[in-house]
């Protein structure tokens, strides 16, 4: 799910900043050269990111600008999506057994 994200996250960069693919690496960060993005630039990246997604990005991790640490965090909180989802599935079959 990690190269999923990093990708996606990479076709946006493409976008907004017009660098090539192989120009972004892992490490860099979204609010320095080369990248330079602006927060407003930022904080839609993250409403893209839970759209496409289906997860909500807590604010507290919106000072997150590592690409590497957003596409950790984003995966993160789709596994506890996910571990969340498997709990309220095994509740609902217990109370709807027969």
């Amino acid at each position: 799910m990690e190269e999923q994200i990093y990708n996606f996250i990479v076709g946006k960069l493409q976008e907004i900043v017009e660098l090539n693919k192989e120009e972004i690496t892992r490490d860099m960060k979204l609010d320095v050269y080369p990248i330079g993005m602006s927060s407003y630039d930022i904080i839609q990246l993250f409403s893209d990111l839970e759209e496409f997604f289906s997860v909500r990005i807590p604010d507290e991790y919106l000072f997150i600008n590592k690409i590497d640490d957003v596409v950790r965090t984003v995966n993160d909180l789709l596994k506890n999506e996910k571990k969340y989802q498997q709990r309220i599935d095994a509740v609902k079959d217990k109370l709807f057994e027969k």
